[in-house]
């Protein structure tokens, strides 16, 4: 399991997230995709998520009904980083400017290169009358460190930003 959610969570290999729902179907003794989601709804109910912030219907949180707040990004940040596979999920994300899907994203001199371990989450769509594309959300959300070593939760959502196409 902490290999496949390497593949999804450094490299966003998105076809292993949308199979991750049915393989934990299968972990416990049901047979579909839609059982998965019962089973993570299950989770968020006992990780205190405001089932009402949120809404899934794929693994991989591209479906146009897939919805989550910052805030419970937080709060699920927050319970991950409690339990007994916490060190297992966050070596599973990306290290800001060393692997990943974060590895370019500062150069090797900043400072705050290899102190945060956050995934990115991004729905674009294109807008043809005006050749750009329309960022619907672009999302960070992960752990740092501070240069304090304090440890903190943080996620940063961007929506419905019309960007010039390349």
């Amino acid at each position: 399991f902490s290999e496949n959610l390497k593949l999804i969570m450094k490299v966003s290999q998105n076809m292993q997230a949308d199979s991750l729902l049915p393989l934990m179907a299968v972990k416990e003794g049901k047979r579909s995709f839609w059982d998965g989601l019962t089973i993570e709804r299950s989770f968020l109910e006992k990780a205190g998520i405001d089932l009402n912030a949120v809404s899934i219907s794929d693994g991989r949180g591209n479906s146009p009904a897939d919805y989550m707040t910052p805030r419970t990004t937080f709060d699920l940040l927050r319970y991950m980083s409690s339990g007994n596979d916490s060190q297992v999920y966050r070596d599973a994300l990306p290290i800001l400017g060393v692997d990943g899907s974060l590895a370019t994203s500062v150069g090797p001199e900043s400072p705050a290169k290899g102190k945060v371990q956050a995934k990115t989450g991004t729905t674009a769509k294109y807008d043809a009358v005006n050749d750009r594309l329309i960022l619907c959300s672009q999302a960070l959300g992960g752990y740092m460190n501070t240069s304090e070593d304090r440890k903190l939760a943080f996620a940063i959502y961007v929506n419905n930003v019309p960007v010039k196409a390349v």
